[in-house]
């Protein structure tokens, strides 16, 4: 079998990949390089997000831009922390 693979980098931007073997082998070449991609390209960088962190743990308050660029395990951590503060 033959496949290509593509694999969202960005919006409006991919990378493919030709494949050849069995579906099974397609399936899971896809699922590891889309969360290498996604790992790579989602949330803030360390740097940034200690400053946004620490910020948050110092006002309660956090910018709705910043929260934005936050990936869904960064707004986890800032939801319990959130919870812990009302506690």
């Amino acid at each position: 079998m033959k496949a290509k693979i593509r694999i969202a980098t960005k919006e409006y931007c991919f990378v493919e990949y030709d494949y050849e073997g069995t579906p099974e082998g397609a399936l899971e070449l896809h699922n590891d390089l889309y969360r290498q991609f996604k790992a790579e390209n989602e949330g803030l960088p360390h740097l940034e997000w200690n400053r946004v962190l620490d910020g948050y743990l110092a006002t309660n308050t956090m910018d709705s831009q910043d929260y934005e660029k936050l990936s869904p395990a960064q707004q986890f951590v800032v939801q319990e922390l959130k919870k812990a503060f009302k506690r």
